[in-house]
């Protein structure tokens, strides 16, 4: 972590202290604690749900029960959608399997985190005579799950499972997400399988959806198949050429879709290590290994082919994302061109249809710093709508496909069930499950409850983090500022990843004289025009303050850091 300081943390800037001259309202986004966050001027899609402010983070064991309280969470089922759900667990004669395709015996496995504990997809791959031969399976909860039956209305209710650091809120109860509809290593389990073949340049030539049963032949991990890759592990031939032929499909169907319009931005996830009671022993960015690219590679496709099906037999649930405000792309523009970035005749918002490279890739290409390159993908990516669920296809702006929809988890997300159970009855030539009015309005539903989950996931990573840092108050870090507005700075601890604000007050002192805010380029400036503070900028702060309630981690740039100058 940071070194401690020697003196202490010094007084905090009081109310009455300078403040710095504006240009025009800044329109940023507000982060959890209220203060507005960087990123550009896109104001966050208006969520309607009510947080409880009278319930207050007090001990980090209480944490959990706290945030339930807060956004409204049940902690248990209702007493039937429960029943239902236990009943399938005492009557096995659900696993018959009748009219199912066997795929029993075929080489399948599933890849996920190491702490995962619901397993809803699973791949098999093969290759002959120069085709691929794909297939995604995916656990059958609409099987278990009829329409309007009591385990759909409380699954509908919550709309998504919410995965907390140390718990996780389930969309569905445990008996169906961590046992009859995971795919457990080992265990029969009624699957639907999406069975793509593509030829050698990653063109689908054909698909096809089929209910069946599988056996999950490893519970593999991204770091063990990676490991594998590397040929640092040795889990016998079989496992090492099928693990060769997921990284070769998975690098032809990657290039094909950055040639197609896809963005390619980076980002960092950070890691929690929970320890005792509720607190947390480190934080860290998670490196992103080419193992998790394989699944996302090969869910995609999945996940286009079921669009492509529904869109052909009428009504469906799509995952749609529209194309970027040009206006937001052109502030955008004028912060690259602050930092020297080339973005003329590349902020265009570009078709999905175009099927050619997305020109907004070029701006990013010739940063070489990772943490620079990070950091304007960020910027890039405010300036984006943000994905929603619709009834109606409008195409995925941001991967490139004009079809696309989630078919690959619905244990944990409502509108994949309802996509299964519109694929059902398609197979089984039978009549829509819902009509056009209905699907709508779960749509929209679906969109709200997803943005509440992404809310609260994001206070509880914050009051984590604070307890994280409660016994650091006066250590230093290396930071990068990510983002400016008129009352300070965002940096981000470059170790950590933890993020944090420094106020203008300490900025002012620190230069002794008033500085300006240029909302143009995001900088600070003196009265001559020298700009002293800009995004990108790396400066090594001190810890002064947290406040649990209101979500503030508050820093202070250090005085005798030569990162200051």
């Amino acid at each position: 972590m940071g070194r401690r300081s020697k003196q202490g943390p010094r007084r905090k800037p009081e109310r009455g202290d300078r403040r710095p001259r504006r240009g025009p309202a800044s329109e940023s986004r507000r982060d959890a604690g209220g203060r507005r966050a960087p990123g550009g001027s896109e104001a966050p899609a208006r969520v309607d749900f009510v947080v409880n402010r009278d319930l207050l983070y007090e001990h980090p064991k209480n944490d959990f029960n706290v945030l339930c309280g807060r956004f409204a969470y049940e902690r248990g089922f209702p007493v039937a959608a429960q029943a239902q759900a236990d009943a399938f667990k005492k009557d096995p004669s659900w696993d018959l399997a009748e009219g199912r395709l066997d795929l029993s015996r075929e080489w399948i496995i599933t890849i996920d985190g190491e702490t995962a504990k619901d397993f809803d997809d699973a791949i098999s791959i093969e290759y002959r005579d120069g085709v691929w031969h794909l297939g995604v399976h995916i656990a059958d909860v609409s099987f278990f799950v009829g329409k309007e039956s009591k385990l759909d209305l409380a699954a509908r209710r919550r709309g998504t499972s919410v995965y907390l650091i140390d718990h996780v809120i389930p969309m569905l109860p445990e008996v169906l997400s961590n046992d009859l509809c995971s795919l457990v290593e080992g265990q029969r389990r009624l699957t639907f399988s999406c069975l793509i073949t593509l030829d050698d340049a990653g063109r689908r030539t054909g698909f096809q959806f089929r209910k069946s049963v599988i056996v999950n032949r490893r519970r593999s991990t991204y770091h063990e198949v990676q490991a594998v890759l590397d040929g640092k592990l040795d889990l016998g031939p079989e496992f090492a050429e099928k693990a060769a032929l997921m990284n070769r499909l998975k690098e032809i169907l990657f290039k094909k879709r950055m040639a197609e319009g896809a963005m390619n931005l980076e980002s960092t996830e950070l890691e929690f290590e929970p320890g005792r009671h509720g607190a947390i022993e480190s934080i860290s960015p998670r490196p992103r290994i080419e193992a998790e690219r394989v699944i996302e590679e090969f869910m995609l496709q999945a996940n286009i082919c079921a669009a492509l099906l529904m869109e052909k037999h009428g009504a469906g649930v799509y995952r749609v994302h529209e194309p970027p405000d040009p206006e937001k792309l052109m502030r955008f523009g004028q912060l690259a061109k602050a930092r020297g970035l080339e973005a003329r005749g590349l902020l265009d918002p570009h078709p999905v249809s175009k099927n050619t490279p997305n020109p907004l890739n070029a701006i990013l290409a010739p940063i070489a710093d990772p943490e620079e390159r990070r950091l304007f993908s960020f910027l890039l990516l405010t300036s984006f709508m943000q994905a929603r669920y619709s009834e109606a296809n409008i195409g995925h702006w941001g991967l490139g496909f004009t079809h696309y929809s989630h078919f690959t988890s619905p244990i944990r997300r409502y509108p994949d069930l309802l996509v299964h159970r519109i694929l059902t009855a398609i197979v089984h030539k039978a009549k829509a499950p819902h009509r056009p009015d209905e699907i709508e309005k779960m749509a929209a539903d679906a969109s709200h409850l997803e943005r509440k989950a992404v809310t609260a996931e994001r206070e509880y990573h914050k009051i984590k983090t604070i307890r994280y840092l409660e016994p650091r108050i006066g250590e230093f870090f290396q930071t990068l500022v990510l983002g400016i507005i008129p009352r300070g700075l965002f940096v981000r601890d470059l170790a950590t990843g933890i993020e944090g604000f420094v106020d203008y007050d300490w900025l002012a002192r620190l230069a002794d004289e008033e500085l300006f805010f240029d909302e143009r380029d995001q900088s600070f400036k003196t009265a001559k025009g020298k700009q002293v503070w800009f995004l990108g900028k790396r400066v090594e702060v001190e810890l002064v303050g947290l406040n649990p309630e209101r979500l503030f981690i508050d820093f202070k740039p250090v005085e005798d850091s030569p990162s200051r100058i």
